[in-house]
């Protein structure tokens, strides 16, 4: 069976954050979840679900949004579930408060989740990864990971160590199929990720920014641009709202294409203004609402999702 997997670190996923305005007169859960139905997406793992009741709420308000918009466009043969995990650092941990939650979205119709937990034994700094099974209606059983890295200054510390406890991790469930995905807090074509091509691993962004923009830089850049003389493409302007390169799926003995991150500063921007970018476009214009847009857009998240079509 072939299906759209995706990953998403949702930032400060709360109720207080899917009831704020997303975009130009649509509330964060509704946007979730017309971009999981817009891009097709029948099981996606969630980060930063916050560790409150309000987390689990909003997850489930998110689904029922979901389920809505599957009976407003007639999609009868779909129904969407969450399961949300236990919290991915102890209480007692020197660390506990850098906890969240994950959470897992899925078609009932072509998946059901099960043994759904937060990996303990490890040497992990903080953040926990996140282990489940997912089933397909076919009897196919896809062993899981989703993880949301310690922050970038502690994996630049010791990137090494939080590998090797995700490698040993992963080794431990000896299935034929796996997907490994998340907010990894640096790129997946350092050094340290090659151990998990020696898993069976294919990484399929690599090097791909996957984060939005800080929006002074993509002034400073698209000015620079200008200054130049130059009049950017469309697509140079979407790739001057993309920053770091974070987010990553990695799948083994299955194959995944069609996997691109969705860039929601350019969702919002083309919403709000159904700009046609052509050569006579008023750049200055142009980067003064792309930069707004920037702005509007992480209202959702800082980071983009990533979808991508696995078989």
């Amino acid at each position: 069976m072939s299906f759209i997997y995706g990953s998403w670190n949702i930032q400060n996923l709360s109720e207080n954050h899917i009831g704020k305005m997303a975009w130009v007169d649509v509330r964060v859960q509704w946007a979730i979840a017309d971009i999981m139905l817009d891009n097709e997406v029948a099981l996606m793992g969630a980060m930063e679900v916050t560790l409150t009741t309000g987390g689990e709420h909003a997850c489930n308000q998110i689904k029922n949004s979901i389920n809505a918009r599957v009976k407003e466009k007639g999609l009868s043969a779909s129904k969407y579930a969450v399961k949300v995990s236990e919290r991915n650092v102890d209480e007692s941990d020197t660390e506990s408060r850098k906890a969240d939650k994950y959470a897992v979205f899925f078609d009932t119709t072509k998946f059901s989740i099960s043994h759904l937990k937060v990996i303990h034994g490890f040497s992990f700094r903080d953040r926990q990864p996140l282990y489940y099974k997912a089933t397909t209606t076919g009897g196919r059983v896809i062993e899981s990971h989703l993880w949301h890295a310690p922050n970038p200054s502690n994996m630049k510390k010791s990137s090494k160590k939080e590998l090797e406890s995700l490698n040993l991790a992963i080794a431990a469930n000896t299935g034929p199929y796996h997907i490994m995905s998340g907010d990894f807090n640096m790129a997946t074509t350092s050094p340290g990720f090659d151990q998990f091509k020696t898993l069976g691993f294919n990484s399929v962004l690599p090097g791909s920014p996957t984060m939005l923009s800080v929006e002074n830089t993509f002034q400073t850049q698209a000015n620079l641009l200008l200054s130049l003389g130059h009049k950017p493409a469309e697509s140079v302007m979407k790739d001057l709202m993309m920053g770091k390169s974070y987010d990553n799926i990695l799948v083994k003995g299955m194959t995944i294409s069609k996997s691109v991150p969705l860039n929601i500063g350019w969702l919002y921007f083309s919403r709000k203004y159904k700009y046609e970018l052509t050569p006579t476009t008023d750049r200055d214009d142009l980067i003064i609402k792309m930069s707004g847009s920037l702005t509007k857009a992480r209202i959702l998240s800082d980071h983009c999702p990533v979808f991508g079509l696995i078989n």
